[in-house]
């Protein structure tokens, strides 16, 4: 070493002091001379400031292949936080190969053993899934689950960034759902459909209420139909979507869904008017297509009414 070469240590400290300055670009330098340069403690925390900047773009561009690469080798060492990082990139398919719900159970359960906060009270609230009850099955572990899913949901339009630490229900839910369970694999629909701990992603939401609804869940039929509504009520009102809502909520109702009976009171009269409007273009005279569209408009109004009223849509706006 030089005589005016600084050591490892006080290069480290250095990129901390250059971090703090939001002087990004320096810091990333030097995280990466330490990292590159030490082995033992002093790298393991070079490589995640070097993992976290990558993560979020500071110094250099945003690189999730290579952040999910340094996190799993500091997970591989007993880094805590590198665990649950990378078990939220197997969540998300973000930087992996494939999203791999086996690798996220797996670094999420070694970060429980430990002793990962936020990991370790969701499994000790909702139970450790290897010692599942031999009557209940997922029954009680889904109904903490689901409280608390409820209790996020108001907020997350609020805080839509703020859903990490979700991450070990989604992974419960993971497990229950490819145990068969329909109550959980709606529920990982709906983590889908609100980004709750995942990316949204409206096609991965629907696979997994297809599947509860195909064992009868009423809810997930509901859910379907939500989300067609909602990409109805935001581009245009046309009878094929109303067909496709339609048909989930007719589903949900046969099934003793209340909300989606009282839906279909006027979704159903809208879709035929729709269906009359669109039929007087062309080769009707003026008289028909005015009343057509003032009968439209009127059912439209009474329908958007109903829809503000019950609040259904609301959490789609997590997506804006």
């Amino acid at each position: 070493m030089g005589l005016f070469t600084p050591s490892p240590e006080k290069k480290f400290e250095k990129a901390k002091k250059y971090y703090q300055q939001m002087k990004y670009s320096k810091a990333y330098e030097l995280f990466g001379e330490v990292a590159g340069g030490t082995k033992g403690e002093l790298h393991r925390q070079a490589l995640f400031q070097l993992a976290e900047m990558n993560r979020k773009g500071l110094g250099t561009k945003e690189d999730h292949s290579m952040a999910a690469r340094q996190y799993e080798a500091l997970a591989r060492q007993g880094n805590v936080e590198a665990m649950k990082q990378i078990s939220l990139y197997y969540i998300h398919g973000q930087g992996v190969e494939r999203r791999n719900f086996g690798e996220a159970f797996k670094w999420c359960r070694r970060a429980v053993d430990l002793g990962e906060t936020q990991a370790k009270q969701a499994w000790e609230q909702f139970c450790d899934p290897t010692h599942k009850d031999p009557v209940t099955g997922w029954e009680s572990t889904l109904d903490g689950i689901e409280d608390a899913f409820e209790s996020f949901t108001p907020y997350v339009k609020h805080y839509p960034k703020n859903y990490d630490d979700f991450y070990p229900f989604v992974i419960l839910c993971w497990l229950a759902a490819q145990d068969g369970s329909a109550r959980a694999q709606r529920l990982l629909g709906d983590m889908f459909s609100l980004a709750l701990s995942v990316r949204d992603d409206v096609e991965e939401a629907f696979y997994w209420y297809e599947k509860a609804a195909a064992q009868n869940d009423a809810q997930a039929y509901f859910c379907m139909g939500t989300i067609h509504e909602r990409i109805m009520v935001d581009n245009e009102y046309t009878v094929e979507r109303f067909d496709d809502v339609i048909s989930d909520y007719r589903k949900a109702a046969e099934l003793g869904h209340r909300e989606a009976q009282e839906a279909l009171k006027t979704l159903a009269p809208l879709r035929d008017a729709c269906c009359e409007y669109e039929e007087c273009w062309p080769g009707k005279d003026a008289d028909e297509l005015e009343t057509a569209e003032k009968r439209f408009g009127q059912l439209r109004e009474a329908y958007e009414a109903e829809l503000a009223a019950s609040g259904r849509l609301a959490k789609y706006d997590v997506w804006y």
